[in-house]
């Protein structure tokens, strides 16, 4: 008698990682030079972003936060906002043996990018704290997805897209501030 075995199941396709990324780096956008316009459930004030201001004190907020919220949503919504986006980074990572670490240097140059645009622009608080958590951010969803197997690819993939349906659809229920 012949026993079969069944196939194991192939990591996912470049491109379906490729697509969950683009959408993730759209909210990662949306969120962070965009907040003068959006607003989730009243978590930040659309007026407080229309602003150019550089923080290079290292959690300086922490003392100076107009509302006791403040703080820890900073810390954990940027950790949060990146770490599907170092997910699915790490998964096109996959051939490379310091995966981790090349997350995380992508993660602090994307940030880079985005506090320099927000001061550029003059949409937000360029802060130190912000390139620190989402480069932690970045890292933790590397280490995540480098901790599973193949087959949860796919599974990766899908928490990350559900994520980004989940703030596309608060961001569109929200109220919207015209810039002036």
């Amino acid at each position: 008698m012949r026993t079969v075995t069944p196939p194991e199941s192939s990591p996912v396709e470049r491109r379906h990682i490729v697509v969950a990324l683009v959408l993730n780096i759209a909210v990662i956008t949306a969120l962070t030079l965009f907040k003068f316009i959006f607003v989730i459930a009243g978590l930040w004030s659309t007026a407080a972003h229309r602003t150019r201001d550089i923080r290079l004190i290292p959690f300086g907020e922490l003392s100076t936060a107009h509302v006791w919220y403040g703080p820890p949503l900073n810390i954990m919504g940027n950790i949060a906002l990146f770490l599907p986006f170092g997910a699915l980074v790490c998964l096109l990572y996959r051939n490379h043996g310091d995966r981790i670490r090349r997350t995380a240097l992508t993660g602090l140059g994307v940030s880079l990018l985005i506090e320099t645009l927000q001061f550029v622009f003059a949409v937000g608080y360029s802060d130190v704290d912000d390139l620190m958590l989402n480069t932690a951010g970045a890292a933790v969803g590397a280490w995540f997805a480098d901790r599973n197997s193949p087959h949860r690819e796919g599974l990766i993939i899908g928490v990350s897209v559900v994520f980004v349906l989940v703030i596309f659809l608060l961001l569109a229920l929200g109220p919207r501030h015209a810039r002036v």
